[in-house]
């Protein structure tokens, strides 16, 4: 425990992100023992068919996906979005407490260490311009920035963007979703994805739809693998 997190917990006690209770000094990350084994980490297995992940060339993928036509390599998610899981992604998401995107990172990077991924690059799903601004933070770079660090791999916060605000996907079926997000996102002029392979960061996966499109335009810009990583799943 260093100095600066000694002190800040003496005056800010730590607790767990997903029920409260109250940590030791310096305990980190910010989960506690009881949250730890309720979490229902998920086997590693493609967050979107429950295939076995296989691995070509040393790079984890799901042979499901890419026969389905979807256009990123796999997904890996490490739990399910129910319970204390969904409560505490709901309170980073709409209460701005950003300190909790570290500990929410914890089993996705974890996970993606198991799998062996490896990456050039690690880019997030940009939020909708709207709802970014009404939160006051981008939540998905939040997360993915921590994955990275975790991972060592670089992370570019201005390489993605929406172009477009679009509602919400969660109020959608799959077919209006699909719909709702179709050429919503483009790359900065700072960006340069050719030849890359990319971990990509979102914060919740539920059909796809948003990733998809995202690995589509990277695939498009000469993206060589896109592999993609959420909190958890639908």
């Amino acid at each position: 425990m260093n100095l600066f997190t000694s002190v800040f917990d003496l005056f800010f006690p730590p607790k767990c992100i997903y029920c409260g209770e109250f940590l030791a000094l310096g305990d980190r990350p910010l989960i506690c023992r009881r949250c730890l084994d309720l979490i229902p980490i998920s086997q590693l297995r493609c967050g979107k068919c429950g295939g076995v992940i296989t691995y070509n060339n040393g790079m984890p993928e799901c042979l499901s996906c890419k026969t389905a036509g979807r256009y990123f390599d796999g997904v890996f998610a490490p739990a399910t979005y129910n319970g204390n899981v969904r409560l505490a992604i709901l309170k980073y998401k709409f209460s701005a407490q950003t300190y909790m995107a570290k500990p929410l990172s914890y089993f996705t990077a974890g996970g993606l260490k198991k799998l062996g991924v490896k990456a050039d690059l690690v880019l997030s799903v940009p939020p909708d311009p709207k709802r970014r601004t009404k939160r006051g933070f981008d939540y998905t770079g939040q997360l993915a920035k921590y994955v990275a660090s975790e991972l060592k791999i670089p992370f570019r916060s201005d390489w993605l963007k929406k172009t477009k605000s679009t509602p919400a996907q969660s109020r959608l079926t799959k077919a209006e979703r699909l719909k709702n997000i179709k050429g919503s996102f483009a790359l900065t002029s700072k960006a340069n994805v050719a030849g890359l392979s990319i971990l990509l960061v979102d914060d919740i996966f539920t059909t796809g739809a948003t990733t998809s499109e995202v690995s589509k335009l990277l695939k498009k810009k000469g993206a060589k693998y896109v592999f993609v990583a959420t909190l958890a799943k639908r």
